[in-house]
């Protein structure tokens, strides 16, 4: 499974696609830039938040994972979001963000696409389309170190070696995980750099 991390990363790169695809203009482009990247960054964020409520109640994370946040009406609540602002190129970037951490999940993982009406129906690239078993995402996505469940990435990524595992070995970080996340820090880093260079000329001009 892709790691928040570089779904953040993610969310800052497609940010930088929809600001290059709506001005031309150097100076432009390095003016909105920050404001950009935080909408594709928190665009990228958002749908993992959902492991929230698990925290404060005292249960496991991803009880409720994926049964809101991972849902075509979920993508239809941000884009309305976005049309509400006449789809003001940050409003775009979030929804951008957005949408490219459920296709990451989609073809990684699995979403949601009927939550939270049939919020145990997932759907992925390799999971296929169904039924989760035993009718809870965790208990399909957090298994035991050795328990394979071959119809999902997670699994093919466990059973075979490839990435590191962390979370006491319940999860993993697979090779381009890895990859992401390193590109996810760098870009995070150059993002506090220039809204501070933003922040520092606005009270100097003011």
């Amino acid at each position: 499974m892709v790691s928040v991390i570089s779904h953040v990363g993610v969310g800052m790169i497609f940010a930088e696609i929809v600001l290059r695809m709506m001005f031309k203009d150097a100076d432009i482009r390095t003016e909105k830039r920050p404001t950009l990247w935080w909408a594709g960054f928190f665009g990228g964020l958002i749908p993992d938040l959902d492991a929230i409520p698990g925290y404060i109640l005292g249960v496991h994370p991803y009880t409720y994972h994926h049964w809101i946040t991972h849902t075509f009406l979920a993508v239809g609540i941000v884009f309305a979001i976005a049309a509400l602002t006449k789809f003001k190129p940050w409003a775009i970037a979030l929804f951008v963000g957005f949408g490219m951490h459920l296709v990451l999940d989609w073809v990684d993982n699995s979403i949601s696409p009927l939550g939270p009406f049939l919020p145990t129906v997932e759907w992925g690239m390799l999971a296929g389309w169904g039924e989760l078993p035993g009718s809870n995402w965790a208990s399909e996505y957090w298994l035991e170190p050795g328990y394979t469940f071959d119809h999902d990435l997670w699994s093919i990524f466990m059973y075979n070696g490839w990435g590191f595992p962390y979370a006491s070995g319940t999860e993993f970080y697979s090779i381009y995980d890895i990859i992401l996340s390193g590109i996810a820090f760098a870009l995070f880093a150059y993002l506090l750099f220039i809204t501070f260079k933003k922040v520092k000329k606005k009270k100097k001009e003011g």
